[in-house]
C-alpha cells in the first residue's frame, strides 16, 4: 500500500476493534494504535469524524473510515487479499459477516450480559464499579433512539446455542469455508470472543470443534503496530491532503454531488455528521468536512446501514 501508515483509533475491550485488529495482522498491514476512552467525551476523535461515535474508527492522513465493513474493503484492497471474500462464496461469506455483525452481536451481549459479567469486567480489566456505571450510562444513551431488535434473554440464549451447533457442524476445515479464514471469521469470532472470554459468558464449552476455531483466529494475532498518541494523529490528518474518490456511482435521487448532507447509522449510535457531498464510490459515500486546525478530511461511510439526508 502507498501513503501514510493506516491508524486504528480504537480501545482494547472494544469487539469490533478486535475484528480490524486481527485483519491488520492477517493482511500484514503495519499500523498505528491510538488509544480511547470507553465511552464519550471523545473531543479528539469526534474532530476527525464530525459526530460519528462507533468504535474503532480508521484513518490514513486526513482520509477517516467508519464502520467496519467499510473499514474491511479498504484493508483488502491494500492488502490484495481477496481471498477474504472469495468470488465464489461471496455471498454465503458477506451474509454470514453481516449477520454476525448486527443479529448475533445483540443475541451475544443479551445472553452474555448480567452480575457476573460487570464482576469480569471490574475483576480482569480494571475497571471500577464506578467506571462501569459511566460506561453503561454512556451505552444509555448510545441506544436512545436505537433501530435495533429487543431480544428476551431466553430467546438470546436459545438463537445462540443454535447458532453454535450450526457453526460448529458447518466448519469446512480450519476455518468456516475452508483451509484459510474469510471475512466472516473475522466478523464471527470478535462477537463470540466478546462474549465468551471478555464477559466471561462460557457458552463455548460443549464445542471442542469451535474451541479449536477460536484458538486458530487469536493465533493471527495483531501484526505489526505501535502506539501513536492522539495529538500525533491529528498532526497526521492537518499535513496530508486527502486522496480523491474512487469512481463515482450515481448518489440517491434527493443528493446531489455537492450538496451538503447529513449522514448517521441506521441502527445505533445514531449522533449525524454533517458535511459536503464529494464522492459516491460503489458502496460508500465520501463527505468532505473543514475543520479548524486540520484542514480538509474526507470522511467515509458504507451505503449499507446508514441514512443520508440533505442538510
Amino acid at each position: 500500500m502507498s501513503g501514510p501508515t493506516p491508524l486504528l483509533h480504537h480501545y482494547w475491550l472494544s469487539p469490533f476493534s478486535e475484528k480490524m485488529r486481527l485483519m491488520f495482522g492477517h493482511c500484514d498491514i503495519a499500523w498505528g494504535s491510538v488509544e480511547h476512552s470507553m465511552r464519550l467525551p471523545r473531543p479528539e476523535l469526534m474532530l476527525l469524524t464530525g459526530g460519528y461515535r462507533k468504535m474503532p474508527v480508521m484513518q490514513q492522513g486526513a482520509d477517516i473510515y467508519c464502520d467496519t465493513r467499510l473499514m474491511s474493503t479498504q484493508l483488502m484492497a491494500w492488502s490484495g487479499r481477496e481471498d477474504l471474500l472469495p468470488e465464489a462464496r461471496r455471498q454465503e461469506v458477506q451474509e454470514l459477516s453481516d449477520f454476525a455483525d448486527s443479529r448475533l452481536f445483540f443475541v451475544v451481549i443479551t445472553a452474555s450480559m448480567g452480575g457476573s459479567a460487570l464482576r469480569a469486567l471490574r475483576r480482569e480489566h480494571g475497571a471500577t464499579w464506578g467506571e462501569l456505571l459511566r460506561v453503561v450510562w454512556d451505552r444509555v444513551g448510545m441506544m436512545r433512539g436505537a433501530e435495533v431488535p429487543r431480544i428476551p434473554p431466553k430467546v438470546a440464549r436459545r438463537e445462540l446455542q443454535a447458532f453454535l451447533q450450526r457453526f460448529e457442524q458447518e466448519l469446512e476445515g480450519s476455518f468456516r469455508f475452508g483451509d484459510g479464514p474469510t471475512l466472516a471469521d473475522f466478523s464471527v469470532y470478535h462477537v463470540l470472543r466478546f462474549g465468551h472470554e471478555t464477559l466471561r459468558a462460557d457458552f463455548l464449552r460443549h464445542y471442542p470443534r469451535l474451541l479449536d476455531w477460536m484458538a486458530r483466529m487469536a493465533a493471527i494475532g495483531h501484526g505489526r503496530y505501535h502506539d501513536v498518541p492522539i495529538r500525533d494523529a491529528l498532526e497526521e490528518a492537518a499535513v496530508h491532503s486527502p486522496a480523491e474518490p474512487g469512481p463515482l456511482v450515481a448518489p440517491p435521487s434527493d443528493c446531489e454531488i455537492g450538496d451538503a448532507v447529513t449522514i448517521r447509522p441506521a441502527d445505533y449510535g445514531t449522533i449525524p455528521t454533517q458535511g459536503i457531498l464529494i464522492g459516491a464510490p460503489a458502496g460508500s459515500w465520501v463527505l468532505r468536512r473543514e475543520v479548524e486546525g486540520l484542514g480538509a478530511l474526507h470522511v467515509h461511510f458504507p451505503r449499507q446501514g446508514y441514512h443520508l439526508r440533505p442538510a
